[in-house]
């Protein structure tokens, strides 16, 4: 299946799940939400070589700047890249990677674990969540949990 066919069977057939969700498409296998100060975003994104693809979740706080840069986001949209906190959707809790066979039936089991976990996964970063619960010194002494994909600086700025 080419890339360009892919991402819109990937679109139809998730737009259903992320719409209730409150995403909006913003470009073909992109997705954005806006929840007050938080931002999240879901980019699937192809294997540079394999006919495979992994989602990309990523977390963001309108006040920090985008990552790599000194901006901060505008109009409640991030890109997937730019987030301050970088994670892939994975069947298992504890596997950081994960990549499905670009085809319909990847697209089927993608859509499955948006029901269950994936959007869980979005409001354990919720600033009234479990993040709120995070002390700067379990940052400091390399147990930062949630924050594990930032830099220790980064995660202190949160």
């Amino acid at each position: 299946m080419k890339t360009a066919d892919f991402l819109s069977v990937a679109d139809q057939l998730l737009e259903p799940s992320l719409a209730i969700a409150g995403f909006q498409r913003t470009s073909a296998g992109k997705w954005h939400r806006c929840t007050g100060e938080e931002l999240h975003a879901v980019w699937l994104q192809k294997h540079s070589v394999d006919s495979s693809f992994c989602v990309n979740l990523g977390v963001h706080y309108s006040f920090l700047e985008k990552s790599g840069s000194t901006e901060r986001p505008s109009g409640g949209i991030v890109d997937q890249t730019e987030c301050r906190i970088m994670l892939r959707l994975t069947a298992e809790p504890t596997a950081k990677d994960q990549w499905w066979p670009l085809s319909e039936q990847g697209i089927h089991e993608v859509r499955s674990l948006f029901d269950s976990p994936g959007f869980a996964i979005f409001d354990s970063y919720r600033l009234s969540g479990p993040i709120a619960a995070i002390e700067v010194k379990e940052i400091e002494d390399g147990t930062p949990g949630l924050l594990s994909s930032m830099t220790k600086a980064g995660a202190c700025r949160v």
